[in-house]
Formats: C-alpha cells, sequence, structure tokens
C-alpha cells in the first residue's frame, strides 16, 4: 500500500483486489489511461468472464469505478479499455447476459 501511494505506473492483480485497493484509497485512479483484461485461459481452460465468481467481481470494479466515468465522457478519466487475448462474441454476450440476469 505504501508503495503504491507513490509514483506508480503499471498494477496489475485480480478484479477484487484491484477495487479493494481503489477503495481504501492506496490506489488512485486519477492518472489511470489504460485498463489491460486479460481474456488468456488457463490450464484449465477458464478465463476472467468463464469463472462466476471472478467475472462478477470484475463487473462489479467495472461498475464502481470505470462505467460512469466512461459514459459521462469524463474529462478527469482519459480512460480505455482493452480485452487481450482469444474471446469470441458470442462468449462476451453470454458474459454481458449473465451479468444483466
Amino acid at each position: 500500500i505504501t508503495l503504491l501511494k507513490s509514483r506508480v505506473n503499471i498494477v496489475t492483480g485480480t478484479p477484487s483486489r484491484i477495487k479493494k485497493l481503489i477503495e481504501i484509497d492506496a490506489l488512485s485512479l486519477s492518472r489511470l489511461s489504460l485498463v489491460v483484461i486479460d481474456l488468456q485461459r488457463d490450464a484449465k481452460g477458464y478465463s476472467l468472464f468463464t469463472l462466476p465468481q471472478v467475472s462478477n467481481e470484475f463487473w462489479e470494479l467495472y461498475k464502481s469505478h470505470f462505467h460512469g466515468k466512461l459514459s459521462q465522457g469524463s474529462n478527469d478519466l482519459n480512460l480505455r479499455i482493452c480485452f487481450y487475448g482469444p474471446m469470441s462474441v458470442q462468449e462476451f454476450e453470454k458474459s454481458l447476459k449473465a451479468e444483466e440476469d
């Protein structure tokens, strides 16, 4: 946490860990410009959107800290989201539908 409060340019972590660090003010989004979402499958064939708990944690993080700023076009956050790894449109749409339910 102490290191995060100093100048940090790259952070990696699970959605729940990143959300927690934001909420305890250990990680600031003021200079955030790029979020890379790793969609690579693990050895068992799971990815961020195919594991329900991790997928739910990602959508909670997105809704609580990114969506409002992206949809409002806020000037205080010049943010881009990049999806890295293979994923079909059908898989992504299925994840969105699961989140809506």
